[in-house]
């Protein structure tokens, strides 16, 4: 995956014509194709069992010309996009058997990297049992006949593992040099039974499962190997009753290797290079994405007037193009007074109140994100969903800086200028020691070029007018795309009613302990993590040389990006965080570097205390900045297991980090090792994660803090 990056969104725009206006489909939008559901595998009588094969398949997608129907190679769950969806109820047992046969049918993988074979299984969101359990088990396999050698023979949302394919006989190099020891206890061979024992006290909701193996993350999830999990409300606590469920999983349908109609000509299609070319196998790719969603390009779904649905909205991209903003939109012929559109919920954690999303205002999601709407339709009317892609940024040429989000409004070319030093307006955040409730000070700045362009306009009556607009190191682009379409029509149901806005709604289980409010009391210790991308000297044999933060210039390719969490990369010696079992802590998550990070935290979901950003009066960079909250931030108190950090700025949340809870009939275990990341994943797979280790108190009394 090439270090370019970017930034886009998804947003489902309302947009609404006069019920004159409304027909039935296919006539009303431009393309037609039916919204689908993707297939449901629910739980009987407590238990869930089923399988997941992860295959390189051949699968046909429809799109609008010139694209047409398309056929395309990609790495799959049950040869489907996306996976089937799960569902259950609090306290039931998951039994997922994963098999891969992630082997390239052709002989001849696009990516050239037989690392991207290699797999494992997270379940994002669920407040489970992170450990796996081990066995001695025959050793002939592993090159060791006759004995019996430790291996997993039992997963829970373990992925430090690796399942690796058939006929898997040595230690390829793969990825970033990642070598797979086969011996490890952690490596297993063809398949692996996993099994989640979900709390009966587990919060109802939203969730989602993909594949987690370091190295291939990205480059699997982006071909689609991901799908929902749904902790239904127990019957009697429904929010609404008797209405229905769209669950609405949105992906980047990328590094996929498209068959031509009509040629035969195979062409890879991925994100990571400049648009303009066509490419066989291992030639430059195109930067194309397909957004979908449930793998259906711009799908109409159906609604009655005065009908209430349920939207479960995933967003299930894996890379800089998937940051997203959910709004209402007025269109023509109508104000938008009469739709009714509330968000019920965050990462999969029901709110205490629904909050409206009225026309104009916007609930944003990062990668990994999800959010529950009630959406009731109003008159017969044509409503549209829509992506917006906010702040795509690339690198270019030979400026191998990263390029910086932070205030721009303009998209000129003009020639580059640079702040003076006391004048700069990007600060560095120190990582100290910080005191419950406090802020992390600024320990100094940072020079940055910017554009300045001045634009004079006459105006119709007479007289002119006079706009200046700036534009940091690397251009953006902002622009809209149609997801899909909902239609709106049939007789009107008037039986479904809302629950009353300022009612407490359902959906925090007797003894959800994990999400009970954590006040200055309950805080027993803080803690600064730091995300950074830093440039590094290297020679020609990428040994380092001279680490430094900011570089302009032509280097001639003698320069390293490094991901970084406290200044170290995944796997590096005294790089993981120890925390006591049983404990909250506060925790500031830094952004020292110059976009967003998803940050993402497996097992332990997290409470927002605040979220700040370095902004400029007017977006301009001459005058003097300073720390604001986002217009996008959740509200304070909110629980969430992902949140954007911009750049250079920082989220301060509090965590409940449990140890065994014991209840009437089951004892949950939640200590043992597990994973904090950026939700790019391919800034994951290129070294931001860490380990976190969960021990009992004794354990972690003498380590890292």
């Amino acid at each position: 995956m090439s270090s370019n990056s970017g930034l886009t969104g998804v947003v489902l725009v309302l947009s609404m014509l006069s019920a004159a206006a409304a027909q039935p489909a296919p006539s009303g939008p431009p393309w037609y194709e039916e919204f689908r559901q993707p297939e449901t595998r629910a739980a009987k009588a407590g238990l869930l069992e089923t399988t997941f094969t992860a295959r390189f398949s051949q699968l046909r997608l429809r799109f609008p010309p010139p694209d047409n129907d398309m056929t395309f190679y990609a790495r799959i769950y049950e040869n489907m996009v996306p996976g089937p969806t799960l569902r259950m109820l609090p306290g039931d047992k998951v039994r997922v058997l994963l098999i891969n046969k992630l082997i390239d049918p052709r002989k001849d993988p696009p990516d050239g990297d037989a690392n991207f074979q290699l797999t494992n299984l997270h379940t994002h969101g669920w407040h489970v049992d992170p450990k796996s359990v081990t066995q001695l088990v025959d050793g002939k396999p592993y090159g060791f006949p006759g004995k019996k050698i430790p291996k997993i023979v039992l997963a829970h949302d373990d992925i430090l593992l690796t399942v690796l394919p058939p006929g898997w006989k040595d230690d390829h190099g793969g990825h970033a040099g990642h070598k797979v020891d086969l011996k490890h206890p952690s490596v297993v061979q063809d398949m692996l039974q996993y099994e989640y024992d979900i709390p009966g006290y587990h919060a109802p909701g939203t969730h989602w499962y993909h594949a987690h193996r370091h190295g291939s993350v990205s480059k699997q999830t982006e071909n689609g190997m991901a799908g929902a999990l749904i902790i239904e409300e127990p019957p009697g606590h429904e929010i609404v009753k008797g209405i229905q469920e769209k669950i609405m999983i949105i992906q980047d349908i990328t590094n996929i290797l498209v068959k031509e109609a009509g040629t035969g000509q195979e062409t890879l299609i991925d994100t990571s290079n400049e648009p303009g070319t066509k490419a066989k196998v291992g030639e430059k790719p195109l930067r194309k994405v397909f957004t979908t969603i449930n793998g259906v390009f711009q799908p109409t779904i159906r609604m009655s007037p005065g009908e209430i649905q349920r939207w479960r909205v995933i967003n299930a991209g894996s890379n800089t193009r998937a940051f997203s903003e959910i709004f209402v939109r007025p269109g023509q012929g109508n104000t938008g007074k009469n739709l009714q559109f509330y968000l019920i919920a965050r990462d999969g954690i029901t709110l205490s109140q629904m909050q409206p999303v009225t026309v104009g205002s916007s609930v944003f999601l990062g990668p990994g994100n999800r959010a529950d709407f009630l959406i009731q339709a109003p008159v017969p009317a044509m409503k549209e969903i829509g992506k917006f892609q906010n702040e795509l940024n690339f690198d270019v040429g030979a400026n191998l800086a990263p390029g910086i989000q932070l205030g721009t409004n303009g998209y000129n070319n003009a020639q580059m200028a640079s702040v003076p030093q006391n004048r700069s307006p990007l600060p560095l955040f120190s990582n100290d020691k910080l005191k419950v409730g406090q802020s992390p000070p600024i320990a100094r700045y940072r020079p940055v070029s910017y554009t300045k362009r001045t634009v004079t306009k006459k105006k119709p009556n007479g007289g002119e007018t006079t706009q200046t607009t700036f534009q940091y190191k690397v251009p953006r682009i902002q622009s809209e795309t149609i997801l899909g379409h909902v239609q709106v029509s049939g007789v009107p149901l008037t039986h479904q009613k809302l629950p009353p806005v300022g009612k407490s709604l359902p959906g925090r289980p007797p003894g959800a302990d994990y999400l009970r409010d954590i006040a200055d009391k309950d805080v027993t210790n803080t803690r600064t993590v730091v995300f950074d991308v830093a440039w590094v000297k290297t020679d020609d044999k990428k040994n380092v040389i001279k680490p430094f933060q900011y570089l302009e210039g032509d280097v001639s390719g003698l320069a390293t990006r490094r991901l970084t969490i406290d200044s170290k990369e995944f796997g590096e010696p005294n790089s993981a965080i120890d925390v006591p079992a049983g404990t909250a802590e506060e925790w500031t998550v830094i952004n020292n570097s110059d976009q967003s990070h998803p940050f993402h935290i497996h097992v332990n979901p997290f409470q927002i205390v605040e979220i700040k950003q370095w902004m400029h009066p007017n977006n301009d960079p001459t005058k003097k900045g300073k720390l604001a909250t986002p217009k996008w931030a959740p509200i304070p108190g909110t629980w969430m297991d992902t949140i954007t950090l911009p750049p250079r700025g920082y989220a301060r949340f509090r965590s409940r980090f449990a140890d065994k809870v014991k209840t009437k009939n089951k004892t949950y275990d939640f200590t043992g090792s597990f994973v904090l990341h950026c939700h790019i994943l391919n800034h994951e797979d290129g070294g931001m994660m860490v380990v976190v280790n969960v021990r009992p108190k004794k354990a972690v009394a003498s380590r890292r803090k």
